[in-house]
């Protein structure tokens, strides 16, 4: 028997948290791509 647990958390980062992570994520996008 497998039992898997998963846990979902809301994000609500500030402006200045949410592009850093905006700015994070851009160059993961350009690496990838």
């Amino acid at each position: 028997m497998v039992l898997t647990l998963s846990y979902e958390f809301k994000l609500e980062p500030t402006q200045s948290q949410a592009s850093t992570i905006d700015g994070g994520l851009e160059v993961c996008r350009k690496v990838y791509n």
